[in-house]
């Protein structure tokens, strides 16, 4: 869980300092490509958030909800709340979708569509 005092330290700098701890701690955020686990000395790591609009809005957010424990004017999206609460598994499979989902549709020639028919009709030999 993020601290208050963790949420104000990374305002000003983007980064936490490195720790033992950070890779267990921030291994989600990493993985939902929020921020980056920098390896520093020995099994220590810093997270450093990567700068953008978004991150910024979403750390505000994170501020005022730990400093108030409400929202103002804003909706959470339900993905993203379902992805912070389910495992590696579940954030590796959001976003494969979501990089197929922007991927371009390729045209088929009717050949191509007629050798694809063929092949799941009577199998490969």
């Amino acid at each position: 869980m993020v601290s208050k005092r963790h949420l104000k330290r990374i305002a000003p700098q983007w980064y936490i300092k490195s720790n033992s701890e950070a890779q267990n701690q921030y291994n989600q955020l990493a993985l939902m490509r929020v921020g980056m686990l920098v390896p520093t000395v020995g099994d220590r790591h810093q997270f450093r958030l990567i700068q953008t609009e978004e991150n910024t809005k979403a750390l505000d957010l994170a501020i005022e909800i730990v400093n108030s424990g409400t929202i103002t004017n804003m909706e959470i999206n339900a993905e993203a709340q379902i992805a912070l609460q389910q495992g590696q598994e579940y954030i590796e499979s959001l976003i494969a979708t979501t990089k197929l989902r922007s991927s371009e549709n390729v045209s088929l020639s009717d050949e191509s569509k007629e050798e694809i028919n063929n092949l799941l009709i009577r199998g490969i030999s």
